[in-house]
């Protein structure tokens, strides 16, 4: 794809009302979205190459890589925000360190390997998202090997970690999270070699949220969401992006929830932070139509409502501070 066509098709999205996200906190169910904004995660297969994202001597992304104009268009556009998940395959390329007008070259020695282990080190610290691809994108659908597709995974994430000590942020290895894309979207050819990614632990012992898969023209569909009946984490629909699904995104727009704000309460400082009180509100203010039924997110703790029952989705194990609690909840439909 080329630049001036991702620009495009970023400005359509914004203009249309979509907010980046992350994939972690869709996943989750724990993402929030400013009011009148609608959701939306990029994801990007394929790391890393320059072209893809190279930061520049100052500390800043370079306009010629395509997460550098996502983040000189969300600087333009704060309303829009910055964050994609990228899925790196480590073991097949080199990473050009050199960059000679818009051309990313390959310098002499080792010196990719340090550039490489600051770009994912900026990646991380600014909200990019990487995960697996298999090291040396293999094609899964002709492999009989349970362990050479283990070896792929744990090298892919080994590598990672390794570019990282190479600039001495190791600090980071916890924020690395554990999605798989499928390389070429073929799943293994067995059912043990499934069993093998859906089992699979990181370094540090994190377990699979879940699988990408890859929808083509005229396998459109909207993925369904942690909250809809039919989620599957192992089963993640994702749109190739084109004009056309970009256009067909913004035709699916009014079927898309919109995060609007609903006022609960009065309710004070205290009442604020209780989980039980807050339940109540929102079944109080859904009962009396003031609200609507959907998924609230107050002070990071998430209820559904639905059904005419408001249940805890997920409690925030973080205790708020005073000074945040709030009586006004975002709210998606």
């Amino acid at each position: 794809m080329r630049l001036s066509d991702f620009k495009d098709h970023i400005q359509t999205l914004y203009d249309n009302g979509f907010y980046l996200v992350s994939l972690d906190d869709w996943l989750n169910g724990t993402f929030v979205v400013p009011v009148g904004k609608k959701p939306l995660i990029i994801t990007l297969d394929d790391l890393w190459f320059a072209d893809q994202l190279y930061i520049n001597p100052d500390g800043t992304p370079s306009q010629f890589s395509g997460l550098g104009l996502l983040w000189y268009f969300a600087q333009e556009h704060p309303d829009f925000g910055y964050s994609a998940a990228v899925f790196s395959n480590m073991g097949d390329k080199f990473y050009g360190d050199k960059q000679v007008g818009e051309v990313f070259q390959l310098g002499e020695g080792d010196a990719w390997k340090t550039k490489l282990g600051e770009t994912i080190a900026w990646a991380v610290d600014n909200g990019i998202e990487p995960y697996n691809h298999l090291y040396q994108h293999p094609l899964l659908s002709i492999m009989t090997s349970n362990a050479d597709i283990l070896w792929h995974l744990q090298m892919n994430d080994a590598d990672t970690r390794y570019f990282l000590s190479k600039v001495g942020r190791e600090d980071l290895y916890p924020k690395l999270g554990n999605i798989i894309a499928l390389p070429f979207g073929e799943w293994p050819a067995t059912q043990s070699g499934i069993f093998v990614l859906k089992n699979y632990k990181t370094p540090e012992g994190k377990p699979l949220l879940a699988i990408m898969e890859a929808y083509n023209l005229g396998e459109q569909t909207m993925t369904p969401s942690i909250f809809s009946d039919n989620f599957d984490p192992f089963n993640i629909a994702r749109l190739t992006a084109s004009k056309y699904m970009i256009n067909w995104i913004v035709e699916q727009k009014d079927t898309i929830p919109t995060a609007q704000n609903c006022q609960l309460g009065p309710l004070d400082e205290s009442q604020s932070a209780n989980l039980d009180v807050i339940q109540t509100a929102i079944h109080n203010a859904v009962s009396s139509q003031s609200c609507p039924e959907g998924v609230y997110n107050i002070n990071g703790s998430v209820f559904e409502a639905k059904a005419g029952v408001v249940t805890l989705f997920k409690a925030n194990m973080v205790s708020a501070d005073p000074a945040q609690s709030t009586t006004t909840a975002p709210v998606t439909p």
